[in-house]
């Protein structure tokens, strides 16, 4: 149900729950084509399978009961593949000519990557609707480098910089976004990423002191009590022990880093406000999404992959169902001002270097 409050002066704000209608049988029959063509023709299949399962997605999809649509043509995404191969393929060809010819390839891939990835979100936000109406994505060469190339860079340098770099593409990714000519607006204090990020180091060195700690106990114990370990089924040596936990360490560790980009996600998505007053919020538990993550891991391992499609409709069922938009007044007149104001500057032609990934 809407929940209904009213706000400090005259406007009501009604939520209205995101509902997620996708079942891991109807996206597996739409998986499973998807997979098989793309096999028989080699790979030219894909633009198709990835349009097929956008429109999948979005059409489960819906917001206060009507859902989402994608538009995209698979041919512009073809294009778009095309041109990363043929990049790639410049970067083979750059190895048989030398050392310099390497390093004008890799500077060029630098310097055409923010392209690459403002291009990409730019093509699925145009052809990504609601009601009728398109989004889109404005942001400048400049904006791209820096969220793309520049702070990740300073982040993996020097790991300090990290949160700031993942505030950086959040910002990026919003800031920059539309819905009928409506811009969105994502704003926090980066202290507040800094804190996500402290945490999940907290907890790594935590288990890392935890592990560390346990190894050397294990060898202790096969060290003075090889009388009494020699007795058990598994052989306790040390180095099965180490093997063991670091199987552990790394499962922590993945469970951890999950937990921390759903911290993230929350903060980005909870604090993103769409012009007219409109927000959006997320209350998605992170150890909750940190274990879907890892059960769906594991199911996907067992089965060899099938279980795949069940695992993603699961992950985005639960998000969904804890994403609402809070509408600062009458969210249909919002949609219909927003349709208007589309007809009014008519949507941008398409040019023939648009292409998506």
């Amino acid at each position: 149900m809407n929940a209904i409050w009213r706000g400090p002066e005259t406007d009501v704000a009604t939520t209205h729950a995101v509902e997620f209608r996708g079942t891991g049988r109807e996206y597996f029959r739409v998986w499973l084509v998807n997979v098989t063509l793309t096999i028989l023709t080699l790979g030219l299949y894909a633009p198709w399978a990835k349009v097929r399962t956008r429109r999948y997605f979005h059409g489960v999809t819906s917001l206060a009961g009507y859902s989402f649509e994608y538009h995209a043509a698979p041919m512009r995404i073809l294009l778009g593949r095309a041109v990363v191969a043929a990049a790639l393929f410049a970067g083979l060809v750059s190895l048989q000519l030398g050392r310099w010819a390497v390093v004008a390839w890799a500077l060029a891939a630098i310097a055409v990557f923010p392209l690459l990835v403002r291009q990409a979100i730019r093509f699925n936000a145009r052809n990504t609707s609601w009601r009728g109406v398109r989004f889109n994505f404005f942001a400048s060469y400049r904006e791209a480098l820096f969220a793309c190339v520049v702070w990740p860079v300073a982040g993996l340098l020097t790991l300090f910089l990290l949160p700031a770099a993942r505030g950086v593409w959040d910002r990026f990714r919003v800031n920059h976004l539309s819905f009928g000519g409506r811009m969105f607006r994502a704003e926090y204090s980066p202290a507040r990423m800094f804190t996500i990020f402290a945490t999940g180091f907290v907890l790594i060195v935590g288990v890392l002191v935890v592990m560390i700690g346990a190894t050397m106990g294990v060898m202790v114990f096969t060290t003075r009590m090889h009388d009494v370990a020699q007795h058990f089924i598994v052989p306790v040596d040390p180095t099965s022990f180490s093997q063991v936990f670091t199987l552990l360490f790394g499962t922590c560790a993945f469970f951890i880093a999950v937990f921390v980009m759903q911290m993230a996600n929350n903060l980005t998505l909870t604090h993103t406000v769409i012009e007219g007053g409109h927000r959006i919020v997320s209350k998605a538990s992170p150890s909750r999404v940190a274990l879907i993550v890892m059960s769906n891991t594991v199911l996907t391992v067992l089965t060899l992959g099938l279980f795949w499609p069940f695992a993603k409709v699961r992950l985005a069922r639960y998000r969904m169902s804890q994403t609402s938009v809070i509408a600062m007044g009458d969210l249909d007149a919002f949609a219909n001002e927003a349709l208007e104001m589309q007809s009014t500057m008519g949507r941008e032609i398409s040019g023939l270097m648009e292409f998506g990934l």
